[in-house]
């Protein structure tokens, strides 16, 4: 669809009644730093969608209908540094929800309906300065985090009503 548009570096598609994004969307985008699909119908996401994204920094998509992720959307994006996942139907975060975005520095999955989390859901996120979970229905969980300076782990127990 945007094969002609090599030079591209922001897409915005908010409002626009995006409910499928096809695996080849955007083949051939190498310039890509940004990308914004929010406020849209998306369900779910395809397997590598954005394998041909290797420059995204920015991924925005608030405001959809997804529930699940699978990790293997996340190859190829070893450039992302945000990715914000609010306003979503998203249950769970997975053990090792993460593969590939070693860089990101703020996920925001605020307003899901969060009741779950594994332990090591953000393991793989060695960057992450900002993790925004706010108003879900997180009752009681225990994060692990690895500090890669001193390359200790720290846990953290969360418990009670949190949002």
């Amino acid at each position: 669809m945007f094969r002609a548009l090599t030079s591209l570096n922001k897409l915005c598609l908010i409002n626009s009644n995006v409910e499928i994004v096809e695996p080849e969307t955007f083949t051939d985008l190498d310039a890509m730093v940004e990308l914004q699909l929010s406020n849209n119908q998306i369900e779910a996401l395809e397997d590598e969608v954005f394998l041909d994204l290797p420059l995204l920094e920015v991924l925005i998509l608030s405001h959809n209908v997804i529930q699940t992720l699978k990790m293997e959307i996340y190859n190829g994006l070893h450039m992302l540094k945000s990715l914000n996942l609010s306003f979503n139907d998203i249950t769970y975060l997975k053990r090792a929800s993460f593969n590939s975005p070693h860089n990101l520095e703020l996920l925001d999955r605020s307003h899901n309906k969060i009741a779950t989390t594994k332990t090591d859901a953000f393991q793989n996120l060695p960057q992450l300065e900002k993790l925004i979970l706010d108003y879900n229905k997180i009752c009681k969980t225990t994060f692990i985090f690895r500090d890669t300076k001193s390359q200790r782990t720290h846990t953290q127990k969360v418990s009670g009503t949190l949002f």
